[in-house]
């Protein structure tokens, strides 16, 4: 999996470029948590993913808990395909997505 990774002021984006699925979710999840040690603030860019499995979902919630005592975990640019994902998952009630 391709991961771009901007690191600018304290905040840390993260542009996955594929689907999000039990074999690429590890590689982003470790990415999460190097990222996070540093991180004061987190942005899960998800404008090249059209596809998200129940293993990304969990990349995505190990991000919100990783950041929930800085200043937070925003998900951007989502697809009406994974927003529908998040909201059936009940996530999109507990995330910020902008």
């Amino acid at each position: 999996m391709i991961i771009n990774v901007v690191n600018e002021n304290g905040t840390v984006t993260l542009t996955p470029m594929e689907k999000v699925d039990f074999v690429s979710a590890p590689e982003l999840e470790q990415e999460i948590e190097q990222s996070a040690e540093t991180a004061d603030r987190m942005i899960l860019d998800l404008c090249n993913v059209d596809y998200i499995s129940s293993a990304g979902l969990r990349a995505i919630l190990l991000a919100d808990n990783l950041m929930s005592e800085k200043n937070g975990l925003v998900l951007k640019n989502v697809n009406s395909y994974v927003q529908e994902i998040l909201n059936i998952s009940g996530f999109s009630s507990e995330l910020k997505i902008e």
